[in-house]
């Protein structure tokens, strides 16, 4: 029993230890990418580019309505009682509703010419 759960604390570390690492480097890139970008525009200019990564973040975030998190608390909890054909309908559920959801919002923005 302890050597499962040495395994699973050793995964679950290594997990962690990579997302981590992904995500400081991931700030890194954008602080550099920012410092870059400051340099070649104006105040107005970096202004209303902070002002459409707002926009773009809050239509991101409403176009897939929490689908990402959803998926995988669903994700796990099938795989954690071991239940294979739900984890699959689970998947072609949310692979459903993303498309649905993507081609109504991208059907509404064309319809309204953008």
């Amino acid at each position: 029993m302890s050597e499962i759960v040495n395994q699973s604390l050793q995964k679950i570390a290594k997990g962690t230890g990579i997302i981590f690492t992904g995500t400081i480097i991931g700030m890194l890139l954008g602080f550099i990418g920012r410092i870059i970008l400051i340099r070649y525009i104006t105040q107005t200019e970096y202004g209303i580019y902070c002002l459409a990564l707002v926009i773009i973040s809050i239509f991101v975030t409403i176009s897939t309505l929490g689908v990402q998190e959803g998926s995988t608390r669903y994700i796990a909890y099938f795989r954690g009682r071991r239940i294979k054909a739900c984890l699959r309908a689970s998947r072609r559920k949310w692979k459903i509703i993303e498309k649905f959801i993507y081609v109504v919002y991208t059907t509404d923005k064309i319809g309204d010419g953008l």
